[in-house]
């Protein structure tokens, strides 16, 4: 966990950092992280920035000299952050970039973030392109504290950063523990593993704080939407990549289409989390930049969506794969589509009462769902507990838990599991070929975790990551039919791509910048009372939808349009 203390500039959004109370508190990818506001002692408007001894000693802290700085911010408050992690830590890296970015007038900064992987976000923060004089600022009296679960971790921040103090903590289970961080602050930004909002949240309901997610308003949060209101708290919902960028955009089209008394007769959205094509180099043409278990659950799920004004439905199980379809726009990425979750209820909160389709899906390579059906067919899919694969049970190999998934003997050779991989999957040589890539006879030993599925899952981790050197791909598409007074009628193309940066790990994913970039601007927007509204908030409104847009185009997150005559 870690924490900050920094004098910033002017914020180029003439943020007001009036708080009737002392204190704010986010948290993030995995973690949840804690704003404190304190007032401290204003500073004389003409003494320079200076570089802490602990800004000097950072291994990138390659600066000017101070004196060549601009005079500091003179009204300073201490905030502190603390941040609890539990699994991905990929957003973490562009949240801390935007939330402690020179641009963005908090005068002085004491963060603390518990349990998340601060070295891949630190570098990331520190190299976004300023003013070297505004750099200077950034680390003036620069104090970090890192709080994590994981031992391991808080290690490896002691390695690269030396002068940072590190505690460890598990807030999932000290529940206490949780209390106390939340009733110190204001805002809380859980961006932990969806199953752990309903905790976070029952915290800020209990001690009235703030508290905003980039996931989805599943059931179980929705169920808490009284007790919120109650308490008269904010709850910023669906505010990251998708949901979150897809809803801006697709909120501002359909308003632009109103505003000039056309109709929005369909909807279709589809965006995709991608290796960029060159690194798109196994059998799955996928690598995971968050959760492996938590993305792999996504294609067990069932559908429903709207197609020609009749509601269609897909079971859970992973017959969502056998829907799946190449996508007409953007054909150079060869793509292929699918419905996911539940597209119609998207007609009533988008108020789209002309709308005879509504999709919204996820994009693959083209390739992604053949493999996956056969992991199905194979039984790798399978989230019941197996006797042979909980954690307790003796090291085993790959082959031996393959034989085992496939009801075989472990000790049975390679080519009796290859000849039973083919005959139950009946598919072609090629697809055979790309399921055995994936290592599933090899030597190595498996981590067991319970189940195939969640077995397979930590093996994707380990051999489907990013590399350091490697960059994703963020691809969103909206395609959204319009029909004008005159009966005219025309297809609106609303494309977002996104290039993550090669040689920066996990800081340089595009996924990092299009999840904490947006998540942080809404954090910033309710600290400085640009969101009014109590309950669940979605960004659908103008007044919220705009001003985050606007603010992505500065950060170099801009969708092109286009518009085709039907």
């Amino acid at each position: 966990m870690a924490s900050w203390s920094v004098p910033l500039t002017t914020c180029q959004h003439s943020c007001q950092w009036s708080h009737p109370r002392s204190s704010v508190m986010v948290s993030c990818p995995t973690s949840m992280i804690c704003f404190s506001l304190t007032q401290t002692r204003p500073s004389k408007t003409s003494r320079p920035a200076r570089l802490s001894r602990t800004a000097r000693s950072l291994p990138m802290a390659n600066l000017p000299p101070a004196s060549n700085t601009s005079p500091i911010c003179v009204n300073k408050r201490r905030v502190k952050v603390e941040a609890h992690t539990k699994c991905s830590y990929w957003a973490l890296d562009m949240l801390f970039h935007r939330l402690l970015g020179t641009s963005l007038g908090i005068p002085r900064l004491k963060l603390q973030s518990v349990g998340c992987h601060l070295p891949c976000c630190i570098p990331y923060a520190f190299n976004i392109q300023h003013d070297p004089s505004e750099m200077c600022k950034f680390f003036h009296s620069f104090r970090m504290k890192i709080v994590s679960n994981l031992i391991s971790d808080l290690e490896n921040v002691k390695k690269v950063y030396p002068n940072i103090s590190v505690k460890q903590l598990d807030i999932l289970q000290d529940t206490e523990g949780l209390g106390k961080l939340v009733a110190k602050h204001d805002l809380v930004m859980s961006m932990v593993p969806w199953k752990f909002h309903p905790q976070v949240f029952a915290a800020c309901i209990q001690h009235k704080r703030n508290v905003l997610t980039a996931s989805y308003c599943s059931p179980a949060l929705r169920a808490m939407e009284q007790q919120i209101k109650d308490a008269g708290i904010t709850a910023f919902m669906e505010i990251g990549l998708d949901p979150g960028i897809d809803h801006l955009l697709a909120m501002e089209c359909f308003d632009e289409t109103y505003a000039k008394g056309g109709k929005v007769i369909s909807y279709e959205s589809y965006t995709g989390g991608l290796p960029a094509p060159e690194y798109a180099d196994n059998p799955l043409r996928y690598k995971f930049s968050w959760s492996p278990e938590a993305a792999m659950t996504t294609v067990l799920n069932g559908a429903t969506y709207l197609k020609d004004g009749e509601v269609k439905q897909i079971p859970p199980g992973g017959a969502l794969m056998d829907y799946a379809h190449p996508m007409n726009d953007l054909v150079g990425f060869n793509l292929e589509g699918y419905p996911n979750r539940d597209s119609t209820s998207y007609k009533d909160i988008y108020k789209l009462k002309d709308c005879h389709t509504v999709i919204r899906g996820t994009l693959r390579y083209k390739g992604f769902t053949k493999v996956i059906k056969a992991l199905i067919e194979l039984g790798f899919m399978d989230q019941s507990p197996h006797p042979k694969l909980a954690p307790s049970c003796p090291p085993t190999t790959w082959k031996e838990v393959t034989c085992m998934v496939l009801g075989l003997d472990p000790k049975s050779s390679v080519a009796d599991a290859e000849a039973a991989i083919r005959k139950k999957l009946n598919m072609p040589e090629e697809t055979v070929h790309e399921v055995l890539a994936l290592g599933l006879l090899s030597d190595k030993k498996a981590k067991l975790c319970g189940n195939p599925f969640s077995t397979l899952s930590t093996h994707f981790s380990d051999i489907l990551a990013y590399g350091p050197n490697e960059r994703d791909l963020i691809v969103m598409s909206h395609q959204i039919g319009v029909e004008w007074p005159d009966k005219r009628r025309e297809l609106k193309i609303v494309r977002l791509v996104i290039y993550g940066e090669e040689g920066k790990g996990r800081a340089g994913l595009a996924m990092s910048r299009t999840v904490g970039l947006p998540a942080a601007i809404a954090a910033l927007m309710v600290l400085n009372g640009e969101v009014k509204q109590k309950g669940f908030v979605l960004p659908f409104a103008p007044e919220l939808y705009k001003p985050i847009l606007e603010r992505l185009k500065k950060e170099g997150i801009e969708a092109t349009e286009t518009t085709i005559a039907l």
